[in-house]
């Protein structure tokens, strides 16, 4: 894949060209690779093959996060990020302009666009549930974000060091989670839970407007390094629960390689889901997700010290996120009960079930703590995922304007606007309808983004199959889920909400790949004629 894509050590980055202290940061490896993984990881490798699991047994989940995983996902994520690192740091979709023409670029970032604001909307909303249901996470939250500056000052401002800074960070961390949960100190709102809901998305969607303007190793760079060394603990003390759970009498795998439950079917007429295409957009971000080539386009190759950095921060963060996910489904398939998976997973409790597993493969290394932590874990993707959304869109934002008017937009203007948008999809509650199809317009991201690479690489006489099969599959499996909604929800299930979500995705997604192939059409056309 490096030599695909050029790789070159000795070309400098646009952290380096364009560097402006804000986006454009030379930024250590280490330190990207955290804020990378932190970033694209969100709660989709936990949820998703959870939810996966519950509805299809453990071998189709296990065989794609490792299919996925290495052939589509990692390919996927490095190829955007170094893409966007030879075209000056812009996004995968705005290069689309460059390769298809203005009207399919248009299409496809006005979609990234669409399906981000609902990210926002979605994470901010369920963030702020889970403030209300586990009120002990909230301090450890804030504390996370408090030291995440001041881990700013001691490494770039003070000159503590990586190594000191991170050692003073994590133990300030430690000791907010140790005692808020051994203490039960917890940040109640004297509101009914609604109320307080509401009012959290408000803080959380402030904060997030922040973070999207503020220098970007200020706040969300330096606390998602740090988050990431949570995330990377909890991966561990995952390994070494099932190391040490496999020594354990009577240790069985308690749900079916295969099998179609309950989860699966419509409680109402018992139309089944289809292994495909609706396994491969339930497991999503564990095996590919379209969200990571807007972390990668849209922040990290901003902030990419050196192209030979892009294997660890693109390919190695991915391969990192479906090692998490298989760890997830190890515990999905020894430590929780099959009934009491599929129970929990039909009342909406995914991560209640994930954290059941986790806690009960982590007992023997610490002990009760393995719930609290786990929950803690969840909550840190999901805060991690809102405030990266939130600063990518306001990127997507200020590039479609200026490729409407040729003029620049204020950050403060496009920032205020995603919040706008996504506050009003969150207050309104209408987030519950969004999540079920976001996974397609997840995985439709995906495909796009592979699209773009394909046509990239082969206009440059590169190897475009790396990213062309991938791409086909992808392309059919999202047209697939879509038109299996909308059978669904306009015939058996009726539901006007999903039925005109999915009817908008359906009519960008086709009016995008009408221009691509126009604009492939007459480029041949261009080429013949010059022969």
């Amino acid at each position: 894949l490096a030599r695909v894509v050029g790789e070159n050590p000795n070309i400098a980055t646009p952290a380096h060209t364009k560097k402006d202290g804000v986006d454009f940061v030379p930024t250590n490896r280490f330190i990207l690779f955290g804020h990378h993984f932190a970033s694209i990881a969100g709660a989709g490798p936990i949820i998703g093959p959870t939810i996966a699991a519950s509805m299809y047994g453990w071998g189709p989940v296990w065989f794609w996060i490792l299919v996925g995983g290495v052939f589509f996902g990692a390919v996927h994520d490095y190829l955007s990020l170094m893409i966007s690192v030879k075209n000056d740091g812009k996004s995968i979709f705005n290069i689309s302009s460059d390769v298809f023409g203005k009207f399919a670029g248009f299409f496809m970032s006005l979609f990234v666009l669409v399906a981000l604001i609902i990210v926002v909307a979605v994470f901010a909303a369920f963030t702020a549930v889970s403030f209300v249901s586990e009120p002990r996470i909230v301090i450890p939250t804030l504390t996370l974000l408090v030291v995440a500056v001041l881990f700013y000052f001691m490494a770039y401002r003070l000159k503590f060091g990586l190594v000191g800074s991170t050692i003073v960070s994590l133990i300030l961390v430690g000791l907010s989670i140790y005692f808020s949960f051994a203490f039960n100190l917890a940040i109640v709102l004297p509101f009914p839970s609604d109320v307080s809901v509401m009012i959290w998305i408000i803080i959380l969607l402030a904060y997030s407007f922040l973070a999207s303007i503020l220098p970007v190793n200020l706040i969300l760079q330096p606390r998602d390094y740090i988050n990431s060394y949570v995330l990377v603990i909890g991966l561990l003390l995952g390994i070494l629960g099932i190391l040490f759970s496999s020594f354990l009498p009577n240790i069985a795998v308690n749900i079916p390689f295969f099998g179609i439950s309950d989860v699966a079917k419509d409680p109402k007429t018992g139309l089944v889901d289809p292994l495909w295409p609706i396994l491969f957009i339930t497991v999503a971000c564990g095996a590919v997700s379209g969200f990571h080539s807007l972390v990668a386009s849209g922040t990290s190759s901003k902030q990419l010290n050196n192209e030979r950095d892009g294997r660890l921060v693109g390919y190695g963060s991915m391969l990192t996120e479906s090692l998490l996910a298989l760890t997830v489904l190890i515990g999905i398939m020894y430590f929780i009960g099959y009934d009491k998976l599929v129970s929990l997973v039909k009342e909406g409790k995914a991560i209640i079930a994930f954290g059941t597993s986790f806690g009960n493969m982590t007992n023997a290394i610490i002990g009760s703590w393995g719930f609290a932590f786990a929950i803690f874990m969840i909550n840190g993707f999901m805060l991690t995922t809102l405030d990266t959304a939130t600063r990518i869109s306001r990127f997507i934002t200020e590039e479609i304007y200026k490729s409407l008017t040729n003029s620049n937009l204020n950050k403060y203007i496009s920032a205020f606007f995603i919040i706008l948008a996504a506050g009003y999809l969150s207050l309104s509650g209408s987030y519950k309808a969004l999540w079920q199809l976001f996974g397609t317009a997840n995985q439709l991201m995906a495909a796009f983004a592979l699209i773009v690479i394909s046509v990239y690489l082969l206009y440059r006489g590169k190897d475009y199959f790396v990213a062309f099969v991938p791409a086909i599959f992808m392309v059919l499996t999202t047209f697939g889920s879509l038109l299996f909604y909308f059978y669904k929800y306009a015939f058996v299930s009726f539901n006007i909400t999903y039925l005109i979500i999915d009817i908008v995705l359906l009519l960008i997604a086709l009016i995008s790949y009408v221009a691509i192939f126009i604009s492939l059409l007459r480029r041949s056309k261009v080429a013949t004629e010059s022969l």
